[in-house]
């Protein structure tokens, strides 16, 4: 149900069945759940929200974020325009940051207009992706 509701775009219905489900029903979230909840906190600019979720899948429930999750929380943080934030959470996990995370916060600089932080990520993927071509042209 959450991920239907986060699919369709009914992000505070997917948070509200979140809830529910551990509440009510006592059923534990897994790692798919997480994901699906925080990417319709994402879309949905629901930033307390998924930054509530986020910490109580860490803290409560004892899950180490996965690529997933980071994505999702940078998205997050990178539409709200909480940029910088994102850019600490990237560079101080102790996970493996794939490109794909880089990008998300990379397209969160263009739209909001910081060239700066744009700048020394497009830096980044040069060195992580010298071959993509799309990292030339965007840069």
């Amino acid at each position: 149900m959450i991920s239907a509701y986060a699919q369709h775009g009914e992000a505070m219905e997917a948070a509200r069945c979140f809830q529910v489900m551990q509440d009510s029903a006592g059923i534990r979230p897994d790692q798919a759940t997480f994901t699906a909840v925080l990417s319709a906190c994402s879309h949905a600019g629901l930033v307390d929200n998924g930054i509530h979720i986020f910490n109580s899948m860490v803290n409560k429930y004892g899950f180490e974020p996965g690529v997933d999750h980071f994505s999702c929380i940078v998205d997050l943080l990178g539409r709200a325009g909480h940029l910088d934030v994102a850019e600490r959470l990237i560079t101080t996990t102790l996970i493996d940051i794939d490109s794909n995370i880089w990008w998300t916060l990379f397209s969160s600089c263009a739209a909001h207009g910081n060239l700066r932080l744009g700048r020394i990520i497009a830096e980044c993927l040069l060195k992580k992706e010298h071959n993509n071509l799309t990292v030339w042209i965007n840069s």
